[in-house]
């Protein structure tokens, strides 16, 4: 699992107290990052597309996908026949998370997700939220401990 997702599982674990798979492979070369279940049975389907370039993506595609295009690659149908075999879920909400949406087409960009029903997360705000969340408790994963042990450090 690269840290970005990672990152991402460890923020609906903490933060949003959502039940994770990850890493789940099917298909020919095909993965699904995460599927989450929320103490009320909704589950979500979460695709993390993160550049550290700092991707501003806008929805016409020209920074890298449309949500259209995005929908069409990652949350398609061979997905979904995947997931409802494989898991039982018969609905999923779909997630995904990038950088960061560029804030001059960011309204018209969320538009176009909700259209196409997708969400869109920004991850340099999920990644604050889970920053805040963490305490000084010792977690059991070692990127989440190492940030406490960092968050608690520059607080001194």
């Amino acid at each position: 699992m690269h840290p970005n997702e990672h990152l991402v599982e460890q923020y609906v674990r903490i933060v949003k107290k959502w039940f994770t798979v990850t890493n789940i492979g099917f298909g020919t070369n095909r993965e699904i990052d995460i599927i989450a279940l929320d103490a009320k049975a909704n589950a979500y389907h979460i695709e993390v597309d993160i550049h550290k370039g700092g991707l501003q993506w806008g929805p016409e595609g020209n920074d890298y996908y449309s949500v259209k295009e995005y929908k069409d690659k990652k949350f398609d149908t061979e997905a979904k026949r995947f997931i409802k075999e494989r898991y039982g879920i018969g609905k999923t909400s779909d997630i995904w998370v990038c950088w960061g949406i560029h804030p001059k087409v960011k309204e018209r960009a969320l538009r176009e997700a909700k259209k196409h029903n997708v969400e869109i997360w920004e991850f340099r705000e999920k990644i604050k939220e889970l920053m805040d969340s963490i305490g000084t408790l010792h977690y059991g994963d070692n990127i989440i401990q190492s940030l406490s042990l960092i968050k608690a450090a520059l607080s001194l």
